[in-house]
């Protein structure tokens, strides 16, 4: 009977030294882990999936997003007086040039324009602009659908500013230093991939806002004889025979450029001849 006794006390300490070993932890402890702080902070930032993208139903309840671009290449008679008509056609659908390029070479003048225009006026000028051409030579029309890609990142952002909005809530009851440090770091982050996002954002909704058209307009010159650039065997033999020629004149030049050497010379060699000679008739004599 004590045997048993004994067997039984034996069992009931290892009991309740197995019970604290597994615990591990005190209930204050336990409580401050559950608090509303620790408790969001152990959630990382990451690991919430952002909602599906919104359903594009055929019925038109969610209106599509596209983005037009075209390219028009013209032969043109006259650059200068295309170019003027062109500025009234801008003007008449609200378009402006966004940037140009002007080349000119002795065979032809050629201007590439990139013009801007609301998308709802894209159609109306690109017509315009084809019909009203001197000589067509291609024309290009581009539609891509952005639709998807504009609402996933309308709700990407959406979605984090919401989580932005709840760091900034957490940072209000946050007491830690260690706590308050990471929330301003996770809030860093946040901010940064908004103002990521909100730059993709503007950008894509500009490209749907306003349709680009690139246009090139070319004029064919007559052809002009520039004897620099045509050297055959005759224009090389004639611009000798102009050269040679230009050579003597400047020769004539130099030598009546030094016209008082030239008078010094000859008196010098006169009296060199006189002196000669009555030196020679002296001998002579004796």
């Amino acid at each position: 009977m004590v045997r048993h006794i004994l067997i039984s006390l034996v069992l009931l300490v290892f009991a309740i030294t197995g019970c604290n070993k597994d615990e591990g932890y005190n209930y204050s402890e336990y409580k401050e882990y559950e608090s509303a702080n620790d408790y969001a902070l152990s959630i990382p930032a990451t690991s919430i999936p952002p909602p599906p993208p919104p359903k594009i139903y055929s019925d038109g309840s969610i209106k599509r997003k596209i983005i037009k671009t075209g390219q028009i290449e013209i032969e043109s008679n006259d650059v200068s007086e295309d170019y003027n008509e062109l500025k009234i056609l801008l003007k008449n659908t609200s378009a402006y040039i966004e940037s140009e390029d002007q080349y000119r070479s002795d065979q032809e003048i050629s201007y590439t324009i990139k013009i801007r225009v609301p998308s709802e006026n894209y159609d109306t000028l690109f017509n315009s602009m084809v019909k009203g051409a001197d000589r067509l030579i291609r024309k290009q029309s581009n539609i891509e659908d952005v639709t998807e890609q504009y609402y996933d990142l309308k709700t990407r952002i959406k979605n984090q500013k919401a989580l932005e909005e709840r760091y900034l809530q957490i940072l209000k009851n946050a007491s830690k230093v260690s706590d308050i440090l990471e929330i301003e770091s996770k809030l860093t982050e946040v901010r940064s991939e908004i103002e990521t996002l909100e730059g993709k954002f503007k950008y894509l909704s500009k490209q749907i806002s306003f349709s680009s058209i690139t246009l090139l307009m070319v004029e064919e010159l007559s052809y002009n004889h520039i004897p620099e650039k045509n050297t055959g065997f005759g224009e090389k033999l004639l611009g000798s025979f102009d050269n040679g020629w230009s050579i003597f004149l400047s020769f004539v030049v130099g030598v009546f450029r030094f016209w008082p050497f030239w008078i010094i010379l000859i008196i010098s060699f006169i009296l060199f001849k006189r002196y000669r000679k009555r030196r020679k008739n002296g001998l002579s004599k004796a």
